[in-house]
């Protein structure tokens, strides 16, 4: 049976008393989950979460790093310091942080670059939005946002985890019908093995609006490897379902 990586991405939705509490209720359901499962709470439940997750084989994410590796960069985390905290994943270039914090591509990059070196696993979040979709872009822009960060990887034997999120389908309760989902990531399969012209440890994950009741279709796909969940991630049930759909 194959084993599928789930992530669940807590964003800024739940504080850390709430993401304690939580932690509390997955850890017995943790215990028994035989697929991947990846956990990405705030900044500050990560050291606590990393704990409380000794007894379980989930692991610990983070949403996002510095693209420095230290300095006068008030607010912001750098990759040693998550590394410290128990993460082993961090994602990049979430669209989210793109479009509120504006991080450009070259950003994405140094993020990916100081993850790698502190022996953090980047999780590389692409997609297009609704106009550049209806423009026919969608490919244009996987590659622009994909290309630079895989130049990164160059000899690194560090597993490549590329999570597609359209930015169309996150939080608007939409995901792409299968004919688009197929077609998006067959190319940025394609495009992997062109770019880096090898055989690779890659991993391919959906995310945008999924749920218990869309989230078996998707995994229906040949080309999918997990889901990057978000808002259903906080809710136990939900969560457990996606989860043990192919247990």
């Amino acid at each position: 049976m194959k084993r599928y990586t789930y992530i669940a991405n807590w964003k800024m939705n739940s504080d850390y008393n709430t993401s304690m509490r939580y932690i509390e209720q997955l850890v017995p359901f943790l215990k028994q989950a035989e697929q991947r499962i990846i956990l990405c709470p705030s900044f500050l439940a990560l050291a606590q979460t990393y704990a409380s997750l000794a007894p379980t084989r989930a692991l610990l994410g983070a949403q996002t790093c510095s693209a420095f590796a230290k300095g006068s960069y008030t607010g912001q985390i750098d990759a040693q310091s998550l590394k410290q905290a128990g993460c082993s994943f961090c994602l990049v270039g979430h669209s989210e942080r793109r479009t509120y914090c504006h991080e450009t591509i070259e950003d994405t990059v140094q993020q990916a670059k100081q993850l790698l070196q502190a022996s953090i696993t980047p999780i590389l979040c692409i997609g297009e939005t609704a106009e550049q979709r209806s423009a026919s872009q969608t490919f244009s822009i996987l590659e622009a946002q994909l290309t630079p960060l895989l130049n990164v990887y160059e000899d690194s034997c560090a597993e490549l985890i590329v999570a597609y999120e359209p930015v169309w389908a996150i939080g608007t309760g939409t995901i792409p019908s299968r004919s688009q989902l197929d077609e998006a990531l067959a190319w940025i399969k394609e495009h992997i093995k062109k770019q880096r012209n090898k055989a690779d440890n890659t991993t391919i994950l959906y995310g945008g609006s999924i749920g218990d009741a869309n989230a078996a279709s998707c995994l229906e796909s040949p080309f999918l490897d997990g889901l990057l969940i978000g808002n259903a991630s906080l809710d136990f049930q939900k969560f457990k379902n996606i989860v043990s759909l192919n247990c």
